[in-house]
């Protein structure tokens, strides 16, 4: 297993497809998209889409997510309720500084974690 937040984007783009399953491995979705910090290309939230007919793109942030390449499989360290309940966006959006807070809050990602600056990329 591999920890997102130590990579860039050039070497998570590869992944852009890959199940998402929940701490339990139980499946949540599909991974759609990456947000990168500024200055340093390092993955900081990633997209993903849910299964079903009521689907929507979720934003998870990249703390605590680990990859297996060779199973095309993503896990992350959060319950599939909570994704489910997460704030959905549009694959393009720019995220405000308002935004990450919202996402970071819902996730309870501590502040000193959170990033200043970052940008978007597909």
């Amino acid at each position: 297993m591999t920890s997102f937040t130590a990579l860039t984007i050039d070497a998570c783009r590869p992944w852009l497809g890959f199940a998402v399953t929940d701490r339990s491995h139980v499946r949540v979705g599909t991974l759609r998209s990456l947000w990168a910090r500024e200055g340093t290309g390092q993955v900081q939230f990633f997209g993903v889409q849910t299964a079903g007919s009521a689907a929507r793109d979720l934003l998870v942030p990249a703390e605590g997510v680990e990859v297996d390449a060779g199973r095309r499989r993503i896990r992350l360290p959060y319950a599939r309720a909570r994704v489910l309940e997460a704030p959905a966006y549009a694959a393009c959006a720019e995220l405000t500084p308002e935004r990450k807070g919202e996402i970071y809050l819902h996730y309870d990602v501590q502040a000193a974690l959170r990033p200043q600056r970052e940008m978007l990329s597909h």
